[in-house]
């Protein structure tokens, strides 16, 4: 008899097991992936923005590319924190500081450089994307 609640006990923890790595999946995969693709972008030597014309592409590029990284973050922290003030300023922590490490990752990648400009981009873009979240909450957008 005990040996059967154990069993349905293990066999009951095991869908826990599965419904939490499903959520876990859904509410830091997208931001985890955005980390490891821009990990990988970085990686590429010699990598440059496709030529639009602008004198600016390469800077916007950054705020695209970390502006997206801190909504995924946003959706990140959401399930860390209650809303509030908390989410915005751990995203801004985080996302800056992975700012800073992806521009030191680039000074060992043979053909890039590391740019404080492009540091300063990449927290432009951050900072942005908070308050785009910080606005769409206060007006229910999201």
């Amino acid at each position: 008899m005990v040996i059967a609640k154990m069993d349905f006990h293990l066999l009951g923890r095991q869908d826990d097991n599965r419904v939490c790595m499903s959520r876990f999946i859904k509410s830091h995969g997208p931001a985890l992936f955005w980390a490891i693709l821009i990990f990988i972008l970085s990686s590429i030597p010699s990598l440059k923005t496709p030529d639009v014309g602008l004198s600016w592409q390469d800077k916007g590029a950054h705020v695209l590319e970390f502006g997206i990284f801190g909504f995924f973050l946003q959706r990140s922290f959401r399930t860390f924190f209650n809303e509030g003030i908390r989410v915005h300023v751990f995203v801004l922590i985080v996302g800056v500081l992975y700012g800073g490490l992806d521009e030191l990752h680039q000074l060992f990648v043979e053909g890039r450089q590391a740019s404080v400009g492009d540091f300063l981009a990449d927290s432009i873009g951050i900072f942005l994307s908070q308050v785009f979240c910080w606005i769409g909450k206060r007006n229910y957008y999201f």
